[in-house]
């Protein structure tokens, strides 16, 4: 499981695995959700669109066009490429626009098939 915050990277194991989280500046710290996990327990859960580009920012060329089509991301009805491109926008990241221009580039190809 991995899980990204402006806390300090770490990787704990436990008996149900092993929990990786990994560091993003307060600027990217948008793009979640909070839902109900248990009684009285919630957790913060990055839409679909934040979670591609939290991938791609962590990533070393991250944002090449092989890394992403190495992706074979699947289930693009639930993607919202308008929402990827407002992400990568606000982000103000360079590499996050190259990204989410390639991602569209890529759907527009395969017509909403698995990249």
């Amino acid at each position: 499981m991995t899980s990204v915050g402006p806390g300090r990277p770490e990787t704990t194991t436990t008996a149900l695995g092993t929990f990786k989280n990994q560091h993003i500046s307060d600027a990217l710290c948008f793009g979640f959700t909070r839902i109900e996990v248990a009684p009285r327990q919630s957790a913060f859960v990055a839409t679909p669109e934040k979670a591609l580009l939290d991938l791609v920012h962590l990533t070393p060329r991250g944002d090449s066009i092989g890394f992403l089509r190495e992706l074979r991301l699947q289930n693009l009805s639930v993607f919202q490429n308008t929402v990827l491109d407002k992400m990568a926008r606000r982000s103000g990241k360079p590499k996050l626009m190259r990204a989410s221009a390639m991602i569209s580039s890529l759907l527009d190809e395969d017509e909403g098939e698995a990249l």
